[in-house]
């Protein structure tokens, strides 16, 4: 991840495909010296009976400008994130 401050906008390196799930830990509390990242991986930790993590959504085809669909299966992307609107640019 790297922040560019001409552009304003956060750098974010992602996967389109993962093995990895997670969802939101509503119960979270911060615990000082541990990883504070206030979700639940896959079906670890969760609460029985809590709701599993959505499934992941399909990756959107990519724009003729920067070229043709990867084929399916693992691949990655750059996301551009905008800090001050809290929104995606581009991805």
């Amino acid at each position: 991840m790297s922040f560019n401050p001409n552009t304003g906008l956060v750098y974010i390196p992602t996967s389109t495909s993962s093995t990895s799930t997670f969802t939101l830990d509503t119960n979270f509390v911060y615990k000082p010296g541990e990883r504070n990242i206030g979700i639940i991986r896959g079906n670890r930790g969760a609460t029985p009976g809590a709701e599993p993590a959505p499934q992941p959504t399909s990756a959107r085809p990519s724009p003729a400008a920067i070229g043709p669909v990867a084929p399916e299966g693992q691949r990655g992307m750059l996301v551009a994130w905008d800090p001050v609107t809290q929104r995606e640019r581009w991805r």
